[in-house]
């Protein structure tokens, strides 16, 4: 029975597509996952998705298998390729993001939503579907106000460089009357979580 199986194994890697190979990688891979994952009572969502990934591995093997017998082997490998690019495109887009990055020596910096801010058109791209913008040395950071509700747009402090980003800092947010109109801001500094956060708002005042 066992000679069986291996032979049968061994006809279908005779035509290998990229199906076939990502499948059967994905397939020892995930049940080791969700093996490992199995006894941890907190891993439910983990161990979830790694069921589930298997079965859908499974089924492509199995499709894919069956294009092989019914098609020829190069069309096959083209089309899959496609696929392929294409799930890694909508993956990609799922995931995209908005990044502010800020550098700065200071222990603080505020960012300022309102009419004039820079918009979703400052970003320069980060392929294939992302976006960042990079800010140095500025205490006061304006922002459109159309970017405040955002999820996708993350703020990422840095000291000098964008490897090193800012341990232990707090954030808030709050709405201030600024030059005759309320706007909302958020405040990023190091230290103290009781800081008293109105003094970083000396350069909003200026705005």
């Amino acid at each position: 029975m066992l000679q069986k199986i291996l032979n049968a194994l061994k006809k279908e890697f005779r035509k290998p597509t990229p199906f076939l190979l990502i499948g059967i990688l994905g397939i020892g891979f995930f049940t080791f996952v969700f093996f490992a994952l199995l006894p941890d009572q907190t891993a439910g969502l983990g161990v979830a998705y790694a069921f589930f990934l298997v079965i859908a591995l499974f089924v492509a093997v199995v499709a894919d298998r069956l294009a092989v017998r019914m098609a020829r082997l190069r069309p096959v490998i083209y089309s899959e390729f496609i696929l392929l690019l294409l799930l890694y495109a909508v993956v990609m887009y799922s995931y995209r993001t908005t990044k502010l990055v800020v550098t700065t020596d200071k222990d603080h910096f505020v960012v300022v939503y309102k009419d004039g801010g820079e918009t979703v058109e400052d970003f320069e791209y980060v392929f294939p579907f992302s976006r960042k913008l990079e800010i140095s040395n500025q205490e006061c950071i304006v922002l459109a106000k159309s970017l405040e509700d955002r999820n996708d747009i993350i703020i990422m402090p840095m000291i000098n460089k964008e490897t090193d980003a800012w341990r232990g800092y707090s954030t808030t947010s709050d709405e201030v009357y600024l030059n005759g109109k309320w706007v909302d801001v958020k405040i990023f500094w190091t230290g103290n979580v009781d800081a008293d956060t109105d003094e970083f708002l000396t350069c909003a005042e200026q705005l």
